[in-house]
């Protein structure tokens, strides 16, 4: 996933939760840290993430979730995930379960999110 593709599904989900900022959980919050990624590095197609001060407008992101018409248009997606969400890597070794250095708060833009796919 393309580091505009992150930002559009962000933009989404702040204009669908009202939220100023979300919380991106996984390896999409690499973007944050390094814009630049080769994009073999980070190949999914889904952003997990959560709203950052109400918790409870995470599960309004179904609405470009997976099968929603947001992936069926664009091919990528919102992976809502609550704070009990576990990163698991190196054969399941589990981190706390509120990691600091793996959780990115990403700020979405006031942009308007387009109804036709992203250019370039």
């Amino acid at each position: 996933m393309k580091k505009r593709e992150v930002d559009h599904v962000l933009r989404a989900a702040g204009r669908i939760t009202g939220e100023k900022q979300c919380i991106v959980i996984g390896s999409q919050s690499l973007h944050g840290k390094f814009p630049d990624l080769p994009d073999d590095l980070v190949k999914s197609f889904e952003v997990d993430l959560m709203a950052s001060k109400h918790a409870d407008r995470t599960e309004w992101l179904n609405v470009i979730g997976l099968y929603s018409p947001f992936h069926d248009s664009f091919g990528y997606y919102a992976d809502p995930v609550d704070d009990s969400t576990r990163l698991f890597f190196d054969c399941g070794t589990a981190l706390p379960s509120k990691p600091t250095k793996q959780i990115r708060v990403v700020k979405p833009t006031k942009t308007k999110v387009s109804s036709t796919p992203l250019q370039g």
